[in-house]
């Protein structure tokens, strides 16, 4: 009788082991989310938007931000300024120098910027937040990624790697939203991939809180390389957090009022000669950049979404090439043949349109938008270089 009962709890705890086991993985499971199609022609209108640079200052301005009403705002790193431009009137309005005390080291290198103004600007470094006016003077300054100053910091490491940076502020409640990552996992570990990514901090209350936003689920299986960059915005009166990874073609909204995420598809056409969903990198190749290179090369590669005053969406993406000699030419294909495009989103994230960016070589990731149109960069010897685009339906 004994050796029955015994058995059958035996039974009963395997039972409950598949059970939890089978619930995890299918609640780490990928889901493609289907793509809506609502082809329609559109009415684009072009303008360039050309700015002289001096030489001696000019920066590839890879650490940026732009107001809504076209204050560009960069970091320039040879001479440790940050540079005011107006876009509207196509000039410098003003620079100024870091505090060199606060960020002076390879150590404590600039991460990030974001403008609210002229006269305050948040400059992100691995060892402070600092508040600027215009004039370069500190307003306020908040140290980070020091664990003896908090132990928030022993988990969570807050800089804005990606190329597509998203270093933010909603003025409304006084809280900035600032990439983070889990500084005890390297990022070949995929359990690197379960912790949340995303850090608010309250400048009132002082106070460092984690976003329950995660990875999509496709890097808590495979390994990815490079294309592990943290992209999201602000949208809806700061309500909602709009997100997407470089390796997936979905779309996510998180709610900050619901808690709730929700999932659109974002595949570009409806056939496609390649995958749509970016292909695993082996591991063994975590410490071979080459091999992460062409990684980037071969796949298709997303960027950050936008979203622009009247509703509609835009995600930059990169078509596969592949890394083969062309016997044509006998040349080796490098990151400027890869084909570039920006799908078009309505508001319910029906995609309307895919534009054709490839008439020069376009940089994607610093791609923004203001309340002029959508503005993408390009490469010009002294000078800041911009095609904008006013897209109307």
């Amino acid at each position: 009788m004994n050796f029955i009962k015994i058995t059958l709890l035996n039974i009963f705890y395997i039972l409950m082991f598949f059970i939890l086991f089978f619930s995890c993985n299918e609640k780490n499971k990928y889901s493609e989310k289907p793509s809506s199609f609502n082809f329609m022609k559109l009415k684009i209108d072009t303008l360039d938007c050309t700015i002289k640079i001096d030489s001696a200052d000019f920066n590839e301005y890879k650490i940026f931000s732009v107001t809504n009403n076209g204050v560009f705002c960069g970091y320039n790193g040879k001479n440790h300024s940050v540079y005011l431009y107006s876009l509207n009137l196509k000039k410098q309005i003003g620079k100024f120098k870091l505090n060199k005390s606060f960020e002076k080291t390879a150590n404590e290198s600039i991460t990030g910027i974001y403008i609210q103004n002229i006269d305050s600007i948040f400059v992100l470094s691995r060892t402070n937040i600092s508040l600027y006016n215009s004039y370069g003077k500190v307003l306020k300054k908040t140290p980070i990624n020091i664990a003896v100053t908090s132990s928030y910091f022993n988990l969570n490491y807050l800089l804005d790697f990606s190329e597509c940076r998203s270093f933010t502020y909603d003025s409304l409640s006084h809280v900035l939203y600032i990439p983070s990552i889990n500084p005890t996992i390297s990022p070949s570990d995929l359990n690197h991939y379960e912790s949340p990514f995303i850090t608010e901090y309250n400048l009132v209350l002082n106070k460092f809180n984690l976003l329950p936003i995660k990875y999509s689920n496709l890097y808590l299986h495979d390994y990815y390389g490079f294309m592990t960059g943290i992209q999201f915005s602000l949208i809806n009166k700061n309500k909602d957090v709009l997100y997407n990874f470089p390796i997936d073609p979905n779309i996510y909204l998180y709610n900050m009022k619901t808690d709730q995420i929700r999932i659109f598809g974002g595949k570009a056409r409806p056939t496609l000669p390649y995958s749509p969903i970016s292909a695993p990198l082996d591991k063994k190749f975590a410490y071979y950049d080459d091999k992460k290179i062409l990684h980037l090369m071969e796949n298709i590669r997303y960027y950050k979404i936008f979203k622009d005053g009247r509703g509609l969406f835009y995600r930059p993406y990169e078509e596969p090439v592949e890394y083969k000699t062309e016997k044509s030419s006998g040349r080796f294909p490098n990151f400027g043949d890869k084909k570039r495009y920006i799908t078009v989103f309505d508001s319910n994230f029906n995609i309307i349109y895919n534009l054709n960016l490839n008439e020069k070589m376009f940089l994607l990731g610093r791609a923004f938008v203001t309340k002029d149109g959508l503005y993408v960069p390009s490469p010009l010897h002294n000078s800041l270089y911009f095609k904008i685009f006013r897209i109307k339906t």
